[in-house]
């Protein structure tokens, strides 16, 4: 059986150490949009390279085994919870 560890590697093993939202998407075999939403909420960090001018974000690899390692965690969310959303004003309920 393979290790934690060993399957992370492996997945991440094509990973430059800076990778673009692209590749990253596909290792985690999501979208790019999905990736964006990760780094907006804090479950990936990503550099922007300021000196070229660039608008283009990099991931570091390490921050994709982090999140790859949070997933396989035993103490990892199973199932996703909403929070209850307020009633607008003015409507019957």
């Amino acid at each position: 059986m393979i290790s934690t560890d060993e399957w992370i590697s492996e997945a991440t093993s094509t990973l430059a150490p800076l990778a673009n939202v692209k590749e990253v998407a596909a290792v985690l075999r999501t979208t790019p949009r999905n990736v964006k939403t990760m780094l907006s909420r804090g479950r990936l960090t990503a550099i922007r390279p300021t000196e070229s001018g660039s608008s283009r974000l990099l991931i570091p690899r390490k921050s994709v085994e982090a999140y790859l390692h949070g997933l396989a965690s035993p103490e990892a969310p199973t199932t996703r919870t909403k929070s209850a959303k307020p009633a607008r004003k003015g409507r019957a309920a």
